[in-house]
C-alpha cells in the first residue's frame, strides 16, 4: 500500500487522498482504513528513511472551504529513498524531486494526467508515466523556431509528458501545458514568453519530429493544452488559426477546467480528462484513448 502511494504521487505530482485511492493498484474496498494509513505516513516522524513519508502542502489551505475538502498529499524525501531502495525509481538528489512551491500548479498537472490513467484503466489501456517516458531525462527540449523573420532559440519546457499504449501495442506519446493564464498569448516578440511562441515550438517538435530524437521513439505524439478560462482558450485557438492561415492543425488539442483558475478548489476524482473529447483548432475533436 505505501509503494502504490507513493509511486502515484512520484507519477503525477500531490494529489487529494480521493485520487490516490482510485488509483491504488492493487484496489482497497476499505477506504476509513486507507485514510487513516496516510495520516500515520503524514504523522510518523521517524520513518526507516528519515522522517514523515507524506507531507501536506500548505496552500491547499487558501481555498474557502478547506475544512470540507479531501486533503492532498505529496511525497516527503523519505518517500523517494523508500522507493528507489524498492527499485521502483532511480535514486535522485533532492534538488530534483517535486517542486512545491508553485503547489496550485502542480496540482493541476497531477490531476489531469490522474484522470487520464484512471480512463486508461477503465478501457483496459496502459498509462506510462514521465519516469518511464524520460527515462532520466530532463524535460527540455531544444526547439529553435522562425516566424515572420524572427528567430528563438531558447528551450521549451512542457509541464509534463506520459504515453498511452493501446491495444495494438502502438503507444502515442502526449506533452501537457496546463495553463492557469500566467502569461499572454499573442505577444508579437519571440524573446518574451507568450503562449503563441509555445504554440509555434509545439509545432515545430512535432511538425518537424523533433520529440523522436528526444524521446527515441518513432511513434507519434500530441500536445494537451488544459486552460482554466474558455475565453482564454478560444484567444489560444484563434491564435494557432492565425499561425497556420486558417489551415488549423490537428496535434495541438485543448481542454478547458474552470476549477483551477484564480479561485481553486480540490475536486473529486475525474475521467472528464480521457474520456471526453478534445477541441482542435479547425479540425473535429478528438477522443485521445480511441
Amino acid at each position: 500500500m505505501a509503494l502504490s502511494t507513493f509511486l502515484t504521487l512520484d507519477n503525477h505530482g500531490p494529489l487529494s487522498s480521493a485520487y490516490l485511492f482510485a488509483l491504488l493498484d492493487p484496489p482497497l474496498k476499505d477506504r476509513t482504513g486507507y485514510l487513516k494509513r496516510l495520516r500515520d505516513y503524514y504523522h510518523e516522524d521517524n520513518a526507516p528513511h528519515g522522517g514523515q513519508y507524506l507531507e501536506k502542502p500548505w496552500q491547499q489551505t487558501q481555498t474557502a472551504d478547506f475544512r470540507q475538502q479531501t486533503v492532498v498529499y505529496a511525497n516527503k524525501l523519505s518517500a523517494w529513498r523508500l522507493l528507489a531502495d524498492a527499485g521502483l525509481i532511480e535514486e535522485r538528489p533532492a534538488n530534483q524531486l517535486h517542486e512545491k512551491q508553485n503547489f496550485w500548479h502542480q496540482h493541476m498537472i497531477a490531476c489531469i494526467t490522474a484522470s487520464i490513467e484512471l480512463a486508461c484503466r477503465a478501457q483496459g489501456l496502459r498509462f506510462i508515466p514521465k519516469r518511464e517516458v524520460l527515462q532520466g531525462k530532463n524535460l527540455s527540449i531544444e526547439v529553435p523556431i522562425t516566424f515572420e523573420g524572427e528567430r528563438y532559440e531558447g528551450p521549451l519546457r512542457p509541464d509534463s509528458v506520459f504515453a498511452i499504449e493501446y491495444p495494438d501495442g502502438i503507444r502515442t506519446h502526449f506533452f501537457l501545458e496546463a495553463d492557469r493564464e500566467t502569461e499572454g498569448v499573442n505577444v508579437n516578440n519571440l524573446k518574451a514568453r507568450s503562449y503563441r511562441r509555445k504554440l509555434l515550438q509545439y509545432r515545430r517538435l512535432i511538425g518537424g519530429g523533433i520529440y523522436k530524437d528526444f524521446l527515441g521513439t518513432a511513434e507519434g505524439a500530441l500536445v494537451l493544452h488544459v486552460t482554466t478560462d474558455a475565453a482564454h482558450m478560444r484567444t489560444i485557438i484563434a491564435s494557432l488559426m492565425k499561425i497556420t492561415e486558417g489551415k488549423g492543425n490537428t496535434t495541438n488539442l485543448f481542454q478547458c477546467a474552470p476549477n483551477f483558475g484564480r479561485f481553486p478548489v480540490i475536486t473529486p476524482p475525474t475521467m472528464m480528462f480521457g474520456n471526453e473529447c478534445w477541441i482542435r483548432a479547425g479540425h473535429p475533436p478528438m477522443n485521445i484513448l480511441e
